[in-house]
C-alpha cells in the first residue's frame, strides 16, 4: 500500500511542479512590470528549483544507495513554501495597484494549492482542480490584457 501512496505522491508533485512553472510564466507574461522584480524572481526560481531538487534527490540517493534528505526537503518543503509566499506577495502587489485582479486571484489560488499539496499528497484531486482553475484564470487575464492592448 505504501508503494501506491508514494507513486501517487510522486505524480502529485510532478503535476504541481508543472503547475508552478505555468503559473510563474503566466505571471511573467501577464503582469511583467506590474509585479516587483523580486517577486518574479522568487516565483521563477522556486518553480525551477523544486523539480531540480527532486531530480537531484533521486540521483544522489541512487549514487549513495540510501535515502537523501537535503534535496528532498528542498523539493517537498522549501520550494513550495517559497512559491506560495512569492505568489501571495505578488497577488497583494497586484491588488494594491488595482490591476490584473484575475491574475492576482490565480496567484493566490495557485500558491495556496501548492502550499497545501504536501499535506494531502495521497489524495490530490482537489489540489489538481484548484491548480487547473488558477491556470485558467491566469490565462484569461493574459488573453484579456493582450486584447485590450491590441485595441479594437
Amino acid at each position: 500500500m505504501s508503494g501506491a501512496i508514494a507513486e501517487t505522491a510522486g505524480v502529485s508533485f510532478l503535476v504541481a511542479y508543472v503547475a508552478m512553472v505555468v503559473i510563474a510564466l503566466l505571471a511573467v507574461l501577464g503582469a511583467r512590470r506590474a509585479l516587483p522584480r523580486r517577486t518574479l524572481l522568487f516565483l521563477a526560481g522556486s518553480a525551477a528549483i523544486g523539480p531540480l531538487a527532486a531530480i537531484l534527490h533521486n540521483v544522489v540517493g541512487a549514487l549513495l544507495g540510501r535515502e537523501e534528505a537535503v534535496f528532498f526537503i528542498i523539493a517537498v518543503v522549501l520550494a513550495p513554501i517559497a512559491f506560495a509566499i512569492a505568489a501571495i506577495a505578488g497577488a497583494t502587489s497586484l491588488l494594491r495597484d488595482g490591476r490584473h485582479t484575475d491574475l492576482a486571484a490565480a496567484l493566490v489560488i495557485g500558491g495556496s494549492a501548492i502550499l497545501l499539496l504536501p499535506l494531502n499528497a495521497g489524495d490530490p484531486g482537489w489540489v489538481f482542480i484548484a491548480l487547473s482553475f488558477a491556470i485558467a484564470l491566469g490565462s484569461w487575464d493574459v488573453v484579456r490584457v493582450r486584447a485590450e492592448l491590441a485595441g479594437p
